[in-house]
């Protein structure tokens, strides 16, 4: 999205002159519009993974989702801008380990070391900072994976008795590192357990 809107911002001017194609606002309604598509698009995906099963198994927290939030900030994340919530949360881990980097494809294999019997806080990044969005989803392994092959950020998944935090970041390369916050060992660094 920040790339469509570099571009878009090249290819525009304030009044649409020699320099730009196209007038500023025509540009600045385009990106808005893009962003609404966007979102629109995004909660069609979570609705179809959300059909396929149990709502034991995805559970989305449409009302309760910021007090999730607000406590995982407070357990594994340094706020150094009290009006910035939410946001930035990969330079911010307290204490952060890096667990170890995997490829993208082996993603799917660390999912498999989660308890299948067992939920988790899977928190989505979208967009790019400062303005990026995090969701946050309660479920089990099954689940997570569908998330994965439909998003395109950050990924994030927690243990429900907030005892670890764990970020698989997204980088430019295939690398993938997976780094904790908390104190715990978490089921990436050992066998599965709720």
């Amino acid at each position: 999205m920040a790339q469509l809107h570099a571009v878009v911002q090249d290819l525009s001017s304030d009044d649409g002159g020699e320099l730009g194609l196209l007038p500023r606002d025509t540009v600045n309604a385009y990106i808005h519009a893009e962003s609404n598509l966007c979102a629109m698009y995004w909660q069609e995906k979570i609705d179809r993974i959300g059909i396929q099963f149990a709502q034991a198994d995805f559970i989305r927290h449409f009302t309760d989702w910021p007090e999730i939030l607000k406590t995982l900030e407070s357990c594994f994340i340094i706020k150094c801008d009290l009006n910035s919530r939410f946001s930035n949360w990969s330079e911010q881990f307290k204490s952060p380990t890096v667990i170890r980097n995997i490829s993208r494809e082996d993603i799917s294999a660390e999912i498999d070391r989660l308890d299948n019997n067992c939920n988790y806080w899977v928190i989505l990044v979208h967009g790019d900072y400062p303005t990026s969005k995090q969701v946050v989803y309660d479920c089990k392994p099954i689940v997570i994976k569908s998330l994965i092959e439909v998003s395109v950020g950050d990924l994030f998944i927690g243990d429900k008795k907030y005892n670890w935090l764990v970020q698989f970041q997204q980088t430019e390369g295939n690398t993938v590192p997976l780094v904790k916050s908390g104190k715990h060992e978490t089921p990436f660094e050992k066998g599965s357990y709720c």
